[in-house]
């Protein structure tokens, strides 16, 4: 604990801050785990709801670390001496809020594309771009742009973009052909 928690015990926002990740905890964990259970064995499985299912399951796992914020808050701001707990308390934190927010977004631009493309929505399973896009365009993109910046010092890494290209290509342009095909 520190020093002033000791002193003054917690403070009126700290108290507020533990009330609202308390609440937060409770609706968080019974609501997600509710839609978890709904998605999973009660509604058919479709591309939108596999999203709504991961974006259940990345949520209750971010809720799930709450409790080790409220006690790091409890302690006055200070964590124990376990490092290892603070890492994956923090790992845990941040991947499952990207995580969701990246399902919002995946969400968004398939719904995009159901309301302003509906034809071509039904003949495109969006599941397959989007594992395109996201599983090498962007990848490809983001390591060949960070990569040509330092290539006139690094000339090995080049090789390493290039063998991701030649080794994921093929399967991705197949991937594209087949998705495409009537």
């Amino acid at each position: 604990m520190s020093a002033v928690t000791q002193l003054l015990g917690p403070t009126p926002y700290c108290i507020t801050g533990i009330v609202i990740l308390t609440l937060v905890f409770l609706l968080g964990s019974v609501g997600n785990f509710s839609v978890i259970w709904i998605l999973s064995y009660k509604i058919k499985k479709t591309t939108i709801t596999i999203f709504f299912l991961n974006l259940a399951i990345a949520d209750f796992v971010l809720v799930m670390t709450l409790p080790a914020s409220m006690a790091y808050i409890l302690s006055g701001f200070v964590f124990p001496d376990d490092t290892i707990f603070c890492k994956i308390i923090s790992f845990l934190l941040f991947t499952n809020m990207y995580a969701s927010v990246f399902f919002l977004t995946v969400i968004s631009v398939d719904r995009y594309f159901a309301v302003v493309y509906p034809v071509k929505a039904l003949r495109i399973t969006t599941i397959n771009v989007i594992r395109t896009v996201l599983g090498f365009i962007i990848p490809f993109g983001v390591m060949l742009f960070c990569y040509c910046r330092i290539a006139l010092k690094i000339r090995i890494i080049m090789t390493v973009v290039a063998a991701f290209f030649v080794c994921w290509a093929p399967y991705y342009v197949v991937n594209l052909i087949e998705v495409a095909s009537p």
